[in-house]
């Protein structure tokens, strides 16, 4: 059996939301997609904004993106 190390990639593109049935859809970057419910959807989002606050305080402006930074789709 082989294994494939995967190679976290960093996404530039925002996913995007959108509500059905009650649940809320999230199509993010790379194919990804989660359905979740709305307590789900509100904890994730609140998780999101809480990480990039502390992630935009972490960033060195003199310091350039890495290489590895790619827009997928």
């Amino acid at each position: 059996m082989t294994s494939q190390t995967a190679v976290p990639q960093v996404h530039t593109e925002p996913g995007e939301a959108s509500a059905e049935d009650g649940f809320v859809i999230l199509d993010g970057p790379g194919g990804v997609a989660v359905t979740m419910t709305v307590d789900a959807a509100t904890g994730t989002g609140n998780s999101l904004l809480a990480a990039a606050q502390v992630a935009a305080a972490q960033i060195d402006v003199d310091r350039p993106m890495p290489d590895s930074a790619t827009e997928t789709d």
